[in-house]
C-alpha cells in the first residue's frame, strides 16, 4: 500500500535571532497538499510579544491581542452542552 502524503504542510520562519527585541516574529505558513502533492497556501500565522495575527491565503493580516486570542480559543474548545 503506498503511503499517502500529508494533507497540511508547515513552514515556519523566525524574523530574528532574538525574539526580545522590538519587530520579531515568528511566521508559520499552512498549506494543504492534495494527492498529487500540489501545495495550496491556507494562511499565515505571525506571532509576536504583542499579538497573534493571521492572514487568509494572498490577504492583509488580521491582528488579535493575546486576551482576545485567548478567548477565543476558550470558546472554540468549550466542550458541548448536552441537553438533557
Amino acid at each position: 500500500m503506498a503511503k499517502r502524503p500529508p494533507k497540511h504542510i508547515v513552514d515556519m520562519t523566525l524574523s530574528a535571532s532574538d525574539m526580545a527585541r522590538v519587530g520579531a516574529a515568528l511566521n508559520i505558513r499552512i498549506f494543504t497538499q492534495d494527492r498529487r502533492r500540489n501545495k495550496t497556501i491556507l494562511g499565515t500565522i505571525q506571532i509576536g510579544q504583542g499579538s497573534f495575527r493571521w492572514a487568509r491565503a494572498h490577504s492583509q493580516f488580521h491582528r488579535l491581542p493575546w486576551e482576545r486570542f485567548a478567548e477565543i480559543m476558550d470558546h472554540a474548545l468549550k466542550p458541548a452542552r448536552r441537553k438533557s
